[in-house]
């Protein structure tokens, strides 16, 4: 896919101070010119924007439910309160919708939401019934799922389980119930879980899969209603898979959450169990007994690991692998290939074109294509660290699909009609 958009709209970066508010709260003080630029959607992102963002915006929690975005003079006359009745946007899709809802409002209306945190690409998080035509997706960053195994299936940090995607299909359509099945020594059950909906695992996995195991229609011994026994929704990130379930368990989760998670015990706290346990914490460290696996690539050649060990190291020893998640390997942007490696996709900034809010969101975020313009520092290398930082792998500044990465920026920007 190739396409050129100019901006010819830019609001230099110096002003942006000009516009009040904070990273993660939920209130912000309304400019008396300019509406403010306010973040929502999914969580992947929520901190990594919220560090960009900066005192440039307001960054909504994910489903947050008190707080406000506060009402404008010039734009979002009306305002809006969340509640538990109606909360914030918590997902890619529900972001999607604010951003439609927003653009179809009377002008006054507009500009309470800039920005939808997105770990879907187009189309993939709308319902039929929203039009794309005016957003634009940014992606800065690339994040990854892969699956998550118990210690029933043998595998070690130094030494993980190694899935063909015909095997990952086989456990999430119940033709592979048993671990034995996958070769390893363990008889017990699998159990099965699935990411919650709105997630970039869900998203990402269901597209790989071809199909959406919660959904699918299988024999008895498989229920696929997150009722059963046999596919168990993921919790919060407070609980991923429950206590007893940790050795048994198959689920999907990011490389770049479990490397970080790993490697800081300071940050998540020595002594609190792990984000996968059933305690209540907000952070946590990883159990011993669940570990990434690797996966095969399309040509089935290799198996490719998600993150790297270093053995004898103990905590701080892992990180992602930086031939795994790259750019080459992005899901979406190369279906069909015969050699990439699945579960690879892109994180975005979603942007409407329609919105009042947009030339500063722009700034921010995005780039601009029109000769000579100008790089946001998220799109510039200037945020890198940051990325890495959140666990997840920076875009360098070329190589993208073709014409998604002009002006050398180490984003890329697509159409919302279009996959990229």
């Amino acid at each position: 896919m190739t396409w050129e958009r100019c901006f010819f709209v830019r609001v230099p970066l110096a002003a942006l101070s000009a516009v009040a508010g904070c990273s993660l709260g939920l209130s912000i003080t309304a400019g008396a010119s300019t509406p403010p630029i306010v973040a929502v959607g999914a969580s992947e992102t929520q901190s990594l924007i919220g560090t960009v963002l900066s005192t440039a915006g307001n960054n909504v929690a994910a489903g947050a439910t008190g707080g406000a975005v506060a009402k404008n003079t010039s734009g979002c006359s009306s305002g809006i309160s969340y509640s538990a009745e109606s909360p914030a946007p918590a997902s890619s899709a529900a972001g999607i919708e604010a951003l439609v809802k927003e653009e179809q409002a009377p002008p006054s209306q507009q500009g309470c939401i800039a920005i939808d945190r997105s770990a879907a690409p187009p189309g993939e998080s709308r319902s039929p019934s929203e039009n794309e035509s005016q957003l634009e997706y940014y992606a800065f960053a690339l994040d990854a799922a892969t699956p998550l195994v118990g210690s029933d299936s043998g595998a070690t940090a130094a030494k993980p389980l190694n899935l063909t995607l015909t095997q990952i299909k086989a456990v999430y359509d119940c033709t592979i119930t048993h671990w034995n099945q996958l070769g390893v020594a363990s008889t017990a059950s699998i159990v099965r879980y699935w990411p919650q909906p709105g997630t970039a695992e869900a998203s990402v996995y269901t597209a790989i899969l071809g199909f959406d195991p919660t959904m699918a229609t299988t024999t008895d011994h498989c229920h696929n209603n997150l009722d059963g026994p046999y596919l168990v929704a993921e919790n919060t990130e407070d609980q991923i898979v429950a206590d007893g379930n940790q050795a048994s368990a198959f689920a999907l989760f990011s490389p770049g959450a479990f490397a970080s998670e790993w490697d800081h015990p300071g940050q998540f706290g020595t002594t609190k169990t792990n984000t996968v346990d059933s305690q209540p914490n907000t952070k946590g460290n990883w159990s011993p007994k669940l570990t990434l696996a690797s996966v095969q690539d399309m040509a089935g050649s290799a198996f490719h690991p998600f993150v790297d060990f270093i053995g004898g190291k103990g905590r701080g020893s892992e990180m992602v692998d930086a031939t795994t998640v790259v750019e080459a390997n992005e899901w979406y942007s190369h279906l069909g290939s015969t050699t990439i490696v699945p579960g690879v996709f892109y994180l975005y900034n979603v942007l409407d074109m329609a919105l009042p809010t947009y030339p500063t969101a722009l700034g921010l975020v995005g780039f601009d294509n029109a000769a000579g313009g100008t790089v946001s520092g998220l799109c510039s290398g200037q945020q890198a660290g940051t990325i890495t930082a959140a666990g997840f792998v920076p875009l360098p500044s070329t190589g993208g699909p073709t014409g998604s990465d002009l002006v050398g920026s180490t984003c890329r920007v697509f159409a919302g009609t279009t996959n990229p």
